[in-house]
């Protein structure tokens, strides 16, 4: 672990800023401090989801890859940031893949650390989980409004460039699995 971490410096995180000062400790007890240089790939699509990472100073690029297609950038993080929070929440492989920008100094913490505050009922994980849920809702919604946007103009192009048949279809199939699946 090596750097102490304060708690002030733990409540720099929006989601952690009404924790008591002991419940800010038991965080700060918990983060492992990463130290990286500009171009340095964090982690990339399809490596194991084990941690989550709060961004403290520099820049993270997140690129994804889809199907038949190159990476597409979808995000440049900084200070303040945590990313990673996919994998740990539903302990599968990263979406995309993380490069630093500028030398950055990012906090991890681990799967196991955030598995046991959670079987303990620790007030941090539940901040935290609340505040991923904000997020990802902010994003979904976001995708929705897009898929929307992409749905109206595949109806209303040309027809000399309208796209086939099937790819409306998948379009619109997308959009119904994103909106439709609410299990949980």
């Amino acid at each position: 672990m090596g750097t102490e971490i304060s708690i002030e410096a733990v409540r720099q995180f929006r989601c952690f800023q009404e924790l008591q000062d002991w419940e800010a400790g038991v965080v700060a007890g918990l983060l492992e401090e990463i130290r990286l240089p500009a171009g340095e790939v964090l982690f990339r699509q399809g490596d194991p989801g084990d941690s989550v990472y709060l961004l403290v100073s520099g820049k993270v690029r997140i690129r994804m890859a889809g199907p038949g297609a190159g990476e597409r950038d979808v995000a440049q993080l900084a200070a303040g940031a945590i990313f990673g929070e996919i994998g740990l929440l539903l302990d599968t492989p990263r979406t995309a893949t993380a490069t630093v920008e500028e030398p950055a100094v990012l906090w991890r913490i681990s799967q196991p650390a955030f598995q046991t505050g959670l079987r303990r009922v620790d007030t941090w994980t539940h901040k935290f989980v609340l505040a991923a849920a904000q997020v990802l809702a902010r994003r979904l919604e976001l995708a929705g409004r897009e898929l929307t946007a992409l749905a109206v103009e595949q109806v209303t192009e040309l027809p000399e460039v309208r796209r086939t048949s099937t790819q409306a279809a998948d379009l619109d199939e997308l959009r119904r699995r994103l909106f439709t699946e609410w299990s949980f």
